[in-house]
């Protein structure tokens, strides 16, 4: 009988050792639901993530839209200045004109015989 009682004993004693081994129902189930809940936020950091990519890339071309709008209404702007410069240049010329045409009408003529 004893030969009977050690292997029993061995077995009661690796049962015992083994058993912390293997997690509860409880630790399990918190295990597989907290992996479900990160999963889920994983989700939606991802989801949130491209978002914020397409916000960039419409910021960017917005950006990119108002550069070249900018360009042109420097060059726009340049070409203005050019045709005011022409402009000022013009009345300054016929300012002269009018003060000679002026200055001639205002001289004496001699009188006629």
């Amino acid at each position: 009988m004893q030969a009977f009682r050690w292997p029993a004993v061995a077995l009661a004693g690796a049962v015992t050792l083994l058993g912390g081994c293997f997690p509860a129902v409880t630790q399990k189930t918190a295990a597989e639901t907290q992996c479900q809940m990160l999963a889920e936020r994983n989700g939606a950091q991802l989801a949130e993530i491209e978002n914020l990519k397409a916000h960039a890339r419409n910021a960017e071309e917005q950006l990119a839209r108002a550069e070249q709008e900018l360009a042109i209404a420097r060059e726009q702007a340049a070409l203005e200045r050019q045709r005011l410069t022409g402009y000022q240049r013009q009345a300054d010329e016929m300012r002269e004109e009018l003060k000679d045409l002026a200055g001639r009408a205002a001289a004496p003529t001699p009188a006629t015989p």
